[in-house]
């Protein structure tokens, strides 16, 4: 018969000398095995307090509020479960609608400042980034100066990838050329092949 563990109103089998496993773990964390820590949700004002020990320099407006807390691959800070300059746009200025994001208007994805955070659209968000394609789509003209207008503008596969229309005539006519000249090169050589013959 197992040997039960020596706090009273325990019924559990004894782990070590005296207790049950849940017994000695108290014990060995807290130095006492009978207390029961009782787990409850910080307040707001409690979770802004932890938030703000988090943040670095913070003058209002003018400066990033570098978030010092834990950071993804990204960059952006993490606050428990959250983005943190999620939290701090909805704790200092109010919800986020379902459906937008938050932009950084200064770039800097670890600043938490809710004067530098902006609500925007998803493809709001992107045409402002730094991505290849984002600069890309904000690009004007082609690499030889003519301007992206409806007229000039040829969309391949939908509208994810874009050219300059006279630069695909041009180079349709050299390829043209080039297929011209490896054509007469080919026939060259198989009549001289068939003369020998």
């Amino acid at each position: 018969m197992p040997v039960k563990c020596s706090i009273a109103g325990c019924s559990k089998r004894r782990y070590g000398k005296t207790m049950c496993a849940m017994h000695w773990a108290r014990w060995r964390r807290h130095g006492d095995p009978s207390i029961v820590l009782r787990l409850r949700k910080p307040t707001p004002k409690e979770r802004q307090a932890e938030f703000l020990k988090r943040v670095g320099k913070m003058e209002k407006g003018l400066h990033c509020w570098v978030w010092l807390g834990a950071k993804n691959n990204n960059g952006y800070g993490k606050f428990g479960h959250e983005y943190a300059h999620r939290y701090s746009y909805t704790a200092f200025v109010g919800n986020i609608p379902a459906g937008l994001q938050i932009d950084h208007l200064c770039r800097n994805r670890a600043c938490v400042n809710p004067y530098h955070l902006e609500v925007v659209t998803p493809l709001e968000n992107w045409r402002r980034g730094i991505s290849p394609a984002a600069n890309n789509a904000r690009k004007l003209r082609c690499k030889n100066g003519h301007a992206f207008t409806p007229n000039n503008t040829y969309f391949k596969g939908g509208r994810s990838w874009r050219t300059c229309s006279i630069c695909k005539g041009i180079s349709k006519k050299q390829y043209r050329i080039r297929q011209r000249k490896r054509n007469a090169e080919i026939a060259k050589r198989s009549s001289g092949q068939t003369r020998s013959a």
